[in-house]
């Protein structure tokens, strides 16, 4: 048996080996693109400028759909904050609350590995802490976005595997393991609700957080907002495939609307493994590797998956930095340097 120390010593060991897998994944996608700098730069450049400001207009549609999402979930629990928040509204959110709220999640998703976990997490503590939510809202409000969110990734996921098994096209991801990922999904959220009612039986303490059958009919009566937040999720997953394929089509790839789709959704997947904060580097390789089956170039294929994550996640965080920067800048008053930036912004 081990002792506590060999136990702890065991933790840190497997932290070790963790920590060089990760930066071993990092120098190796860092030498791979030093390799192939010369035939990115190329692909970079026939990206026109008026192709770049559309791409930044349509990330900036994406975030306002996303944020107007969240305002739908929040009206599915016809969440009530406290009037203190802001009085002219009876403390009532704006779809620009929301907007702030995502800047926040944004920049933390940005560091933190995984399915967005950090970003999540931090909204849950600014509508406790800043919108007044009570804990049990805020909590309920970040699954039911999250599931709405995730409910319309697998939709669109489902109808391009089903189109690709069809034409006979090669895919990571093909119907098959689709079903089987799907069936995880399901024994996992039904085993989460068994615990969660084991939980809320035997300590009275979780018992009003876990109300799962208040839950369910709650949004059985709200269904009508449920739906619209579900048909945003399939306009915002559309607009970040259309980013791709406008980018493919300055590149002159060749490539369908559903074939860019399908490989920007398998990018969207793997990035989902956390592996890498962002999803830095599982993202590429995915998209990548689907774009190589379209008898894309690999160089070809880096590029577009580079150039597609730039303008649908990176633009995203610098206009989240920006936007909570204005706030605290309007908040202070007064002008600031760039060198007080970062600590303004965590402050």
């Amino acid at each position: 048996m081990f002792d506590k120390t060999s136990f702890c010593q065991l933790r840190v060991s497997k932290s070790r080996v963790i920590k060089c897998l990760k930066a071993l994944f990092f120098i190796s996608i860092l030498i791979y693109l030093i390799l192939n700098l010369p035939d990115l730069l190329i692909h970079i450049k026939a990206v026109s400028l008026s192709t770049m400001a559309g791409l930044i207009v349509l990330q900036l549609l994406a975030m306002l759909v996303i944020a107007y999402q969240w305002k739908l979930c929040d009206k599915v629990l016809d969440i009530k904050p406290s009037p203190e928040h802001c009085p002219k509204r009876n403390g009532k959110l704006r779809v620009m609350d929301f907007w702030i709220l995502n800047s926040y999640g944004k920049l933390l998703e940005g560091i933190t590995p995984g399915a967005k976990t950090g970003g999540e997490g931090l909204k849950a503590v600014m509508l406790v802490n800043k919108f007044k939510h009570t804990k049990k809202d805020a909590v309920i409000l970040v699954l039911i976005q999250k599931s709405v969110s995730l409910v319309s990734f697998l939709s669109i996921l489902i109808a391009l595997c089903v189109i690709f098994s069809v034409q006979g096209s090669h895919t990571l991801i093909n119907l098959s393991n689709v079903v089987k990922i799907l069936a995880i999904i399901a024994l996992a959220i039904i085993s989460l609700g068994l615990i969660l009612k084991y939980i809320s039986q035997k300590n009275s303490k979780y018992k009003e957080l876990l109300k799962l059958d208040e839950l369910i009919s709650t949004l059985r009566k709200r269904k009508f907002f449920v739906f619209l937040a579900f048909l945003l999720g399939l306009f915002n997953w559309t607009l970040l495939c259309s980013s791709a394929f406008l980018i493919s089509l300055d590149m002159e790839l060749g490539l369908s609307g559903l074939q860019v789709a399908n490989a920007t959704f398998m990018g969207y997947l793997f990035s989902m493994i956390p592996i890498s904060p962002g999803g830095i580097g599982t993202y590429e390789g995915a998209m990548t590797l689907q774009l190589s089956n379209f008898n894309v170039t690999y160089s070809s294929a880096l590029g577009l998956s580079i150039l597609s994550r730039v303008f649908t996640f990176w633009i995203a965080i610098l206009i989240s930095f920006f936007t909570i920067t204005l706030i605290k800048v309007k908040k202070k008053g007064k002008m600031i340097n760039f060198g007080s930036l970062t600590a303004l912004l965590f402050s």
